[in-house]
């Protein structure tokens, strides 16, 4: 018989297992994986399996029907998957149609450069944003537990746009930003 020492869950594994998963959800729309409420969000590694996903479909339709119908029911989890896969694949251009997300969690919310529209996102548990020179349009990010803010130097440098937010840490990208904290 096999022993608890020998069981272990290869993580990489199963975050493909997972990201596979949602394109199936997304490519044969499956109405049953809006209701079911996911509570582990995909690794950048997940993610980036999603994006390849993205790249190769004719177009990004699909995705964003499926994103909105998470976000409105049971699996908000998925609907940020698939948001930051299309942040990714997007480079942040895209208009989310009014998307309101909440009780997420969130891996990445890339907003570098962004000229994102139309997103709100409430409530939610996000492990890295992205802010270095975005410029969104009717974006609001609220009352959000955030682990890491790029882009700027401090609570300070916040933008309007972020509101309410628990930030764990900044991370400066500019050298000279850089310079000007370090403590010399």
């Amino acid at each position: 018989s096999e022993s608890a020492e020998r069981e272990f869950v290869d993580k990489y594994f199963l975050n493909g297992l997972r990201a596979d998963d949602v394109c199936r959800s997304v490519y044969l729309g499956e109405d049953g994986a809006q209701e079911e409420p996911w509570i582990h969000a995909l690794s950048v590694f997940g993610l980036r399996i999603v994006e390849c996903e993205m790249l190769l479909a004719e177009n990004l339709n699909a995705f964003v029907r499926m994103m909105h119908r998470c976000a409105k029911h049971k699996n908000r989890v998925m609907a940020g998957e698939l948001l930051s896969s299309l942040m990714s694949v997007t480079a942040g251009d895209i208009d989310f149609g009014g998307l309101w997300l909440s009780e997420s969690t969130i891996t990445r919310v890339d907003l570098k450069d962004s000229v994102a529209t139309n997103l709100t996102i409430r409530d939610s548990v996000i492990m890295t944003l992205d802010i270095t020179r975005a410029s969104p349009t009717n974006v609001v990010i609220e009352n959000c537990d955030i682990r890491s803010v790029e882009g700027i130097a401090g609570e300070s440098g916040m933008p309007q746009w972020i509101r309410d937010c628990n930030v764990e840490a900044f991370r400066v990208i500019s050298t000279v930003a850089r310079i000007k904290s370090a403590p010399l």
